[in-house]
């Protein structure tokens, strides 16, 4: 008696491998929209620049302003964000 090998499908472990890839880039890029829609959040201040398109001393200046806060962590660790979010 010849023992017979059974091959797994792949075509259809493809097309489920292609789903769960595209479920999980859906729910990345609503993650992220999701946290770049928050505005209390403290950023650093690179993803502050970047988040507001804004260079580092218009950062700075906007503090001095008071258009954005900024908390000391302790350090040199400090974070901004939009003034009047809470």
């Amino acid at each position: 008696m010849k023992a017979q090998i059974e091959f797994p499908d792949f075509a259809n472990i493809l097309t489920a491998l292609i789903t769960i890839a595209e479920t999980l880039k859906e729910i990345s890029s609503k993650l992220d929209a999701e946290k770049h829609s928050d505005y209390s959040e403290w950023l650093t201040a690179s993803d502050f620049c970047k988040k507001y398109h804004i260079s580092r001393p218009t950062l700075y200046k906007r503090v001095k302003q008071g258009i954005i806060e900024a908390c000391n962590l302790g350090g040199d660790v400090n974070r901004y964000r939009m003034k009047g979010a809470n």
